[in-house]
């Protein structure tokens, strides 16, 4: 059994799960789920988004490192000073490296806002007017005033590039005015110092807040993939649903699902069960889903020929997991057909679902475990339907009136006629694993007088007679 939630964020985390996994065919179930986790989506959000911004931002300012354009200006710059005819290469090679960073950082920053809104969109199920939202706060990364996530070395790209360009512009203008030859020759060798200091107390400070934001991006992502839990859990069991609605759903939906959760499936008509689902009041429809996964195997039929295919395999799918799970491991007997709990398939579009539960009601709830074998009598004079002896579970033909399947039979008391009921019985039964069943099983006459009739019938469906 799965353990059932019992923190208010398990709980809001078995809702992301569920919206994640529904579909959203059912719009109302869509929106009343939505609803109970409204106030924490945009922690989940910022968290999804900010990781998402701070990776672009971090290319960006990787290209900053590599092909910085204010840079390559004062390199240019301080090249014209040093040699009256620079090389027109390296010039050439600055000027393309300028237009490409020009070019890349916007396209970097316009793929992050996209991104950012698409995702956004996505998850919220929101309005178009988050999209706008969304692709505002990714442009506002490029003036560090990021609205989601965490992206600071964003802000720090900015900043040194402004004071790049400051400082450029200084020493250009101080370069003018200064027109001796050897006082520029001595100031450039100064600068190429100064630059080259300049360069890694830059790459210092950009790389120590780039590990720090990277750190506060995957620990948000961290905290909130852990907290949630959606891209790679499964969708939640209805057990476990009907548990957490009944914790943190509105009135009208805790009120449904605890009527349901009181209704026996015995009590309850499978047909009907399976009609509700498509019913137009949203309690209705969410509890008929949960009773259909209390039922089990005795609304297989009905799913895999209902309107709603969808549905019908997401409950198949739950049904065929928890049967699996629970009646697999073991040998169980219904009382109600005196019947085995079996494996069967249904095919659904295409799918084939295995699940257990009784071969002729499909019920798995009241079952019971065999530890021995299950043997059939006719005693007339017993007193019990059913018996248990040790590891021996017997059912009474004789006060049930109905045939059952057995690992042997036995005639205990009763008259021929009895005997000879009971095989009429059985070949008009029209369960063919059961008949198959008798043929491989002994037969045992525990009476005196039988007729040569009747045990001639009893040779043909037993697979031995023991007198």
């Amino acid at each position: 059994m799965s353990r059932l939630p019992s923190s208010i964020m398990e709980h809001h985390a078995i809702v992301w799960r569920e919206l994640l996994h529904h579909g959203f065919v059912d719009h109302e179930y869509r929106t009343a789920l939505e609803s109970i986790v409204e106030n924490d989506r945009s922690g989940l959000l910022g968290g999804i988004i900010g990781a998402l911004n701070g990776f672009v931002g971090s290319i960006g300012i990787v290209l900053t490192l590599l092909i910085p354009a204010a840079w390559t200006r004062l390199f240019g710059n301080l090249m014209l000073y040093i040699d009256a005819s620079p090389d027109e290469a390296i010039l050439n090679s600055i000027e393309q490296s300028r237009k490409i960073f020009e070019l890349a950082i916007p396209g970097f920053y316009v793929l992050a806002s996209t991104s950012s809104a698409t995702l956004f969109y996505f998850a919220s199920r929101a309005r178009w007017k988050n999209i706008f939202r969304s692709m505002f706060s990714g442009v506002a990364v490029m003036f560090g005033a990021p609205l989601i996530g965490a992206v600071a070395f964003a802000q720090i790209f900015v900043v040194l590039a402004i004071a790049t360009a400051i400082g450029t512009r200084i020493l250009n203008v101080a370069v003018d005015q200064l027109s001796s030859l050897t006082f520029s020759m001595s100031w450039s060798y100064v600068y190429w110092v100064g630059l080259i200091v300049w360069i890694f107390l830059v790459a210092a400070i950009v790389i120590g807040n780039l590990r720090d934001a990277f750190k506060q991006s995957y620990d948000s992502w961290r905290d909130t993939a852990r907290k949630y839990g959606i891209w790679w859990a499964r969708r939640p069991t209805f057990q476990v649903l009907e548990n957490t609605l009944n914790y943190v759903g509105n009135d009208a939906l805790r009120q449904g699902i605890d009527k349901a959760s009181r209704s026996p499936p015995g009590s309850l008509d499978p047909l009907r069960v399976v009609e509700s689902l498509s019913s137009s009041l949203l309690v209705d429809r969410v509890t008929a889903r949960h009773r259909c996964a209390r039922l089990g195997g005795m609304v297989v039929t009905q799913l895999a020929n209902s309107r709603d295919q969808q549905l019908a395999i997401a409950l198949l799918t739950q049904i065929s997991q928890t049967t699996i799970k629970n009646l697999s491991r073991g040998r169980y007997f219904c009382q109600k057909c005196v019947t085995l709990v079996q494996s069967q398939t249904v095919k659904v579009r295409n799918k084939t679902f295995t699940f257990w539960g009784c071969r002729s009601c499909g019920q798995g709830h009241k079952v019971l475990k065999l530890a021995g074998p299950l043997v059939g009598v006719i005693d007339p004079l017993g007193s019990e339907k059913f018996s248990q002896d040790r590891d021996l579970y017997q059912w009474n033909y004789s006060l049930l009136g109905v045939i059952g399947d057995i690992d042997r039979f036995e005639v205990r008391s009763g008259s021929d006629e009895d005997l000879e009921r009971f095989l009429i019985d059985l070949s008009n039964d029209h369960d063919k694993v059961r008949h198959e069943m008798y043929r491989r099983s002994p037969l045992w006459i525990q009476i005196g007088s039988v007729s040569t009739n009747t045990l001639s019938m009893a040779r043909e469906m037993f697979g031995q007679v023991k007198k």
